[in-house]
């Protein structure tokens, strides 16, 4: 579960530290010239002030030397305050674009290969994942901001020096940037709860907006005239998020304005003084220029230090929100790598201790009162699930829509774990496998696959990454999927880009992709199961039924090398009937298991299901 930010605020700054270090370490010598321009820029100011000071000083006692002298020094300490903000842009663009890269980077490999998918659906945890997502540029500016910080404090400290050197008391006028330092922090504390708050909106609304700009849920859109209804449920959702967001910016800018308001009125006291002392003859003109000076210099200081704070807050919410995400992902990866309590180790182990996936079955897969529930569901998806997938065979999976059928294939690919009983892989419990090792022995077609735009030797070939570039491998798995015709008619063959997002790119028909998914998912040659679900539903009858007959015989080929099981999910019974085993799901229960002809004989579920479906062909068989 996800922690507010408050708590890992310092833990993130903290992290945004590490950030810069990473940067500077990568291009030193950018990393010290931006710093030094940094520092020369911020100690330009206090020093313009001594040199003005100088200047009006030698002037009035007519001392031409020194005032040329004061007068260059005026100009080129002007020069460099003008001017070093811009070549410290240009230096950390570069360098604020590397931080960026490389944290997207972590961050994109930690959930995609680290998180698992029971942490992905936790609430918290997906507002924590689109907040990061949003903010995640703001890490562009975290090195400088970071050096800044530093360059303005010392900036600060020259500065309260020099006032203390013309009135001791004029070293207090910095501590009234508490005032708007601290009006600040709790206007950004204010915002922040506020984001957080609005955020499920935010996401729905966005949702909603997507949703009508997809070509595919545009034609039902448009065919049931639902724009009208999306677009009064998304203004709803922004109006009540605006709202809110308002309340707190005007409650955030008040708190700034009333900062603001008592380091002005400190600011003019201090004036008063400083012209006071020169009134009774203490103090000297150039004394009067330096006070003005310094002390517009601590109001810009005290602004910058203001905005480098709130900076540095929003960095260390950045960097808090990744640590959690980090430490959610160390701990979802080291909880898959360890044994689960009981399970035992089997006879081979990686160096985590958990077990090494079977290169080939003699018993099968048995599942035992299987149990899951999805993260926040008030139910179970399955229950008490009994079932055997026997070394070599292969077994179909049938039900209605919303049987659990494709909650037990991600069981069964290792993408869950059972919220109760266990999965067992001959005779050793699932979870004391390697979740990695489990995958990379299970190869898969999902119903709602992946739509990879590379060229298609790589769409194909990412489904055996150490083979990616195999021609003869990319060719044989497209072959295997029936798509080899498909590939062979495209003008560039296997380097024919897929996907609109390339310029010459070659758009597909959805049946078109999920041949090419199926190709991806016999790219690895020699799973120990592979299941299909729903592989076909984008093709016609008579290709589904080919293409099974394919892969029947395929896998019956793999069944007798090293016993593997091929899976199928199917509505399709004719194409079902062909299978070993056949499982009937019903409201996430098993009721039937059997042959064809069996099921058929016992007058179940399974029968009436194929009767229903037959007769639809005959009818249809009839009417054509």
């Amino acid at each position: 579960m996800a922690i507010q930010p408050k708590p890992g605020r310092f833990r993130g700054v903290r992290d945004a530290f590490a950030t810069t270090w990473m940067v500077l370490r990568e291009d030193p010598a950018r990393g010290v010239g931006g710093t030094l321009m940094i520092f020369s820029g911020a100690l330009s100011g206090p020093l313009l002030g001594l040199a003005l000071a100088a200047l009006v000083t030698t002037t009035a006692d007519g001392r031409t030397g020194a005032g040329v002298i004061a007068g260059c020094c005026v100009a080129v300490l002007a020069v460099v305050q003008l001017t070093m903000s811009h070549f410290v842009s240009m230096v950390f663009g570069v360098l604020g674009e590397r931080a960026v890269v490389a944290t997207a980077n972590r961050l994109t490999r930690a959930v995609q290969d680290r998180v698992t998918l029971t942490r992905q659906e936790d609430p918290d945890f997906a507002d924590d994942l689109s907040l990061l997502q949003k903010d995640i540029f703001g890490v562009h500016f975290v090195v400088r901001a970071l050096l800044e910080t530093f360059a303005v404090v010392t900036q600060m400290l020259v500065t309260i020096a020099l006032l203390g050197r013309l009135q001791p008391l004029l070293m207090l006028l910095p501590l009234a940037a508490l005032a708007p330092y601290y009006a600040g922090r709790y206007g950004q504390r204010i915002a922040e709860r506020t984001r957080t708050a609005v955020e499920a909106d935010q996401r729905r609304a966005h949702a909603l907006l997507t949703l009508a700009q997809k070509p595919g849920p545009m034609m039902e859109i448009r065919l049931a005239g639902l724009s009208g209804e999306l677009e009064r449920r998304q203004e709803e959702l922004i109006l009540r998020y605006g709202r809110t967001q308002q309340r707190s910016e005007t409650l955030a800018a008040l708190a700034r304005t009333a900062g603001q308001l008592v380091f002005g009125l400190a600011y003019g006291i201090a004036l008063f003084v400083v012209v006071r002392s020169a009134v009774e003859g203490r103090a000297g003109a150039g004394d009067v220029v330096l006070a003005i000076v310094l002390a517009r210099q601590v109001a810009t200081g005290v602004t910058q230090i203001l905005s480098l704070a709130l900076d540095m807050q929003r960095a260390g919410l950045i960097g808090a929100r990744m640590r959690r995400i980090m430490d959610a992902a160390a701990v979802d990866e080291a909880a898959e790598a360890t044994p689960k309590p009981g399970t035992g180790t089997g006879t081979g182990t990686d160096v985590s201790g958990a077990s090494q996936a079977p290169g080939l079955l003699a018993e099968g897969i048995r599942l035992e009162r299987v149990r899951f529930r999805y993260p926040g569901g008030d139910r179970d998806i399955l229950r008490d699930v009994d079932m055997t997938l026997p070394a070599g065979s292969v077994v179909a999976l049938v039900g209605e829509n919303g049987a659990g059928k494709s909650t037990l294939v991600k069981l069964l690919c290792g993408l869950y774990e059972p919220t109760g009983g266990r999965i067992l892989v001959d005779g050793l419990d699932l979870g004391a496998v390697a979740p990695k090792r489990w995958r990379e022995a299970t190869s898969a077609a999902f119903q709602d696959f992946v739509r990879l735009e590379f060229p298609v030797r790589q769409v194909v070939g990412v489904g055996d990454l150490p083979h990616v570039d195999d021609t003869a491998a990319v060719r044989a798995a497209l072959s295997d999927a029936g798509a080899l015709d498909l590939v062979e008619g495209f003008p560039n063959g296997l380097a024919t880009p897929i996907g609109t997002s390339f310029a010459d790119g070659r758009d597909l028909s959805g049946g078109q992709w999920q041949k090419l998914a199926l190709a991806r998912a016999m790219m690895r040659s020699e799973p120990v199961l592979l299941i299909l679900d729903e592989p076909t539903a984008a093709l016609d009858a008579q290709a589904e039924h080919a293409l099974f007959e394919r892969h029947l015989a395929r896998a019956r080929e793999a069944a007798a090398a090293r016993g593997a099981i091929a899976l199928f999910v199917s509505h399709r019974f004719s194409t079902v009937s062909m299978a070993d085993h056949i499982i009937v799901l019903d409201d996430g229960a098993v009721i039937e298991r059997g042959s064809h002809a069996d099921l058929l004989a016992a007058g179940g579920t399974y029968a009436r299901l194929f009767e229903l479906q037959a007769r639809g062909y005959r009818t249809e068989a009839a009417a054509g």
